[in-house]
C-alpha cells in the first residue's frame, strides 16, 4: 500500500485486526471477518482498477459462532468448519473483462511453483506471487521475502525477487501496472 502510495495512486488498504499501520494518505477499512472482507473487496473493486490480494484468508471459519465463552465439557471437542469465500476468484468472474486488474498471491510451504501456477489457473487471474512461508527469517513476521512472480500464460516465473518485503512491493506494483496497462491495451484492440 505504501508503494502504492509513494507512486502517487490512490490506495485503499482493507485490514483485518492488526496494529494502524503508519500509512500517510492511505484510506484504511477494517473487516472482522473473510465473510466482511468479501463484502468490502467487491464494493472497493467497483471504485479501484488494481486489486492485490497480499494477505490470505483462512480458507475455513467454524460453522457456528458462539458469543458466550464455549465452556469445558469434556476431554475433547468436534469443532466443525465451514469454507470461507474464495475472495479473489469471486473478484475475477465479476470483473474480468471490465479493466480491472487482480494479483493473488500463494504463501506455500512446499512445491512452490507447483501451487501457484494451479491457483494462477483456478482464481483465472492475470498474476501470482508466490512465496515460501516455511523459512527462518523470511516470509511471515520479517522484513524480508524470497518470491516467484507468475503470470497467466507461463509456465515459469517472469521474475523471482529477493530482498527486503519494501523494496519487492515496488517491484510487484510496476510489474502489475504494466500488466494492467496491456490488459488496457488488449481491450482497446479487441
Amino acid at each position: 500500500a505504501r508503494a502504492a502510495r509513494g507512486l502517487g495512486h490512490r490506495v485503499t488498504l482493507c485490514l483485518g485486526p492488526v496494529p494502524e499501520p503508519e500509512a500517510p494518505g492511505i484510506r484504511v477499512k477494517r473487516f472482522g471477518s473473510a465473510l466482511e472482507l468479501r463484502h468490502m473487496v467487491l464494493g472497493e473493486l467497483v471504485r479501484h482498477d488494481i486489486l492485490i490480494m497480499a494477505a490470505a484468508v483462512s480458507d475455513y471459519r467454524p460453522a457456528k459462532y458462539s458469543r458466550i465463552k464455549i465452556k469445558k465439557t469434556g476431554l475433547s471437542m468436534i469443532l466443525k468448519l465451514t469454507r470461507n469465500p474464495d475472495i479473489i476468484t469471486e473478484a475475477s468472474r465479476r470483473f474480468r473483462g471490465r479493466g480491472k486488474m487482480l494479483v493473488g498471491f500463494a504463501a506455500e510451504t512446499h512445491r512452490l511453483g507447483t501451487y501457484a501456477l494451479r491457483k494462477l489457473k483456478e482464481k483465472n487471474i492475470p498474476l501470482i506471487i508466490a512465496n515460501r512461508v516455511d523459512r527462518d527469517k523470511k516470509g511471515f513476521s520479517s522484513d524480508l521475502n524470497d518470491t516467484l512472480i507468475f503470470r497467466q500464460g507461463d509456465r515459469m516465473p517472469v521474475a523471482r525477487l529477493k530482498g527486503r518485503k519494501d523494496a519487492i512491493a515496488k517491484k510487484i506494483l510496476r510489474l502489475a501496472l504494466k500488466e494492467y496497462d496491456n490488459l488496457l491495451h488488449q481491450k482497446t484492440r479487441s
